[in-house]
């Protein structure tokens, strides 16, 4: 594969020229980019794949403002002040939980503070449909007033976008090329430019309305989901402002997690105050710029209830040994390449795949994934709450590097990870013993037939009485 850029050329650069301080025009425009500057650098490089695919573009713009300003009239108001809590996510953390969509990482604290609010922001720029959330804001507005802002900024400010670009240009020319020379790779400067120059342009369009809207609903306290967003890093600027305090609940996997690393020790406006982790062990796999303290273990409510309510399904429960993949966007394609060689290798009689998609990947089903079940494998393609279920249905799993790995775990699955692009996610976990690597299809295949005792237990990983701990916390902040 030759030379890339890695996650340490980054951040000895960051510290080098002191990014996270540096600002245009007041904004701190290096930490509102660099998650989406590395993501796309890693796409480039790799040959990633896109994580997330939905029905429309903002090529497509009509229907899209169309959809946003519905959106912007009638899921923007919030009359109630003084909330307990405010909850900030994207509605990609919705599923389908008892014949309604709910967050799977909010959905047990809301029940327990009814005084509270959440804003959603869309998803692949929809929203599932939330029956009887009285308190919910959509984000939709200031959403709408960031692209136009953005597409009309060249236009209307013409040698105020030009004054942009050139101090992007003058501040990020040093820092690139040392990216360049540690990685041994030429990376499009122009797109890293442009990432730059939309996150300023979308931070002046957002921030009053955030500020606004955080004033009005003045929350005690802020738990948000994915801190790293642009958002949501407004709202914890505004946070900061106004000493509200601001928790961030773990959402997936965090080790040499870009989002999650940072080459300071200084804390910074755009991150939350404390983090609620899914145990002790994730401690250990992080770089902020945070105290000890306020790396908090609590564990994850909804996986805690799903491990004791989940069932077999009846129809792959007729004695075949089920092998669940678990698919992403970035690294889908190679892995279905991979089990469909390994369904002809295993035959139909006593083996049974199942591929589970990606919740980004679901509408690309048809065009991409549909053709393996010409050979035998089920391919799950519906965002109900089924992936629990299906763990309970299994015996194997076979992943690269998504959080669900650690799930199946829980569930007592033998786990073999794909060793190829950000499999290095899962070094701690083979290093361990709780999973096994392979490089191609013989070995996996070679892997199932052994039916090799590995160290199965997910304590590590997933601490018990989770809504207890968070509501505890939670009760804590809101009282001091």
């Amino acid at each position: 594969m030759g030379k890339e850029l890695k996650l340490e050329h980054f951040l000895k650069v960051e510290k080098k020229y002191n990014l996270y301080q540096d600002t245009i025009d007041g904004i701190h425009y290096w930490t509102y980019a660099r998650y989406d500057m590395w993501a796309g650098i890693l796409d480039e490089q790799l040959g990633l794949g896109k994580a997330h695919v939905g029905k429309i573009r903002w090529n497509n713009r009509i229907p899209i403002y169309f959809k946003l300003i519905q959106n912007s009239i009638f899921k923007r108001k919030y009359s109630k002040k003084f909330t307990d809590i405010c909850f900030a996510f994207d509605s990609s953390n919705r599923r389908m939980i008892n014949k309604q969509y709910a967050c799977i990482y909010t959905d047990g604290v809301e029940k327990e503070f009814s005084n509270s609010v959440v804003l959603e922001y869309p998803y692949l720029l929809e929203h599932p449909a939330c029956e009887g959330s009285a308190n919910l804001v959509y984000l939709d507005y200031i959403l709408l007033k960031q692209e136009i802002s953005y597409r009309l900024y060249p236009i209307l400010f013409k040698n105020k976008y030009n004054q942009i670009r050139k101090a992007v240009r003058k501040k990020t020319t040093g820092p690139f090329a040392a990216l360049e020379k540690l990685s041994q790779q030429k990376l499009d400067i122009n797109k890293l430019e442009k990432e730059i120059i939309k996150q300023i342009i979308y931070y002046k369009a957002g921030i009053k309305s955030f500020k606004k809207l955080i004033t009005k609903i003045h929350p005690k306290m802020m738990i948000e989901i994915a801190a790293y967003s642009s958002y949501c890093m407004m709202i914890n600027e505004i946070c900061k402002e106004k000493h509200i305090p601001v928790v961030e609940l773990q959402h997936g996997v965090m080790n040499d997690h870009l989002a999650y690393s940072y080459a300071t020790d200084k804390m910074l406006r755009q991150l939350p105050d404390k983090i609620f982790l899914f145990s002790e062990f994730w401690k250990r796999k992080i770089q902020m710029p945070m105290k000890e303290e306020c790396l908090i273990a609590t564990g994850f409510p909804y996986f805690e209830s799903r491990l004791k309510q989940a069932k077999k399904i009846p129809k792959y429960n007729d004695g075949k040994r089920n092998i669940l993949f678990l698919s992403q966007g970035t690294i889908g394609i190679k892995l279905k390449d991979l089990a469909i060689e390994l369904a002809q290798k295993l035959g139909k009689n006593d083996y049974r795949i199942l591929y589970k998609l990606h919740a980004g990947e679901i509408e690309r089903y048809k065009i991409e994934y549909q053709e393996m079940e010409n050979y035998g494998i089920e391919v799950i393609h519906t965002n109900n709450d089924i992936l629990y279920d299906l763990f309970a249905s299994s015996e194997i799993q076979v992943g690269v590097y998504t959080t669900a790995i650690y799930e199946g775990l829980g569930f007592g699955l033998s786990t073999f990870i794909y060793k190829i692009e950000q499999s290095e996610y899962m070094d701690d976990l083979c290093n361990l013993g709780y999973a096994r690597f392979f490089e191609n299809c013989e070995q996996v295949y070679r892997l199932i037939l052994e039916k090799k005792e590995e160290k199965r237990s997910c304590e590590e990983f997933w601490k018990k009485s989770s809504l207890q701990n968070m509501k505890r916390e939670i009760n804590h902040i809101l009282e001091s």
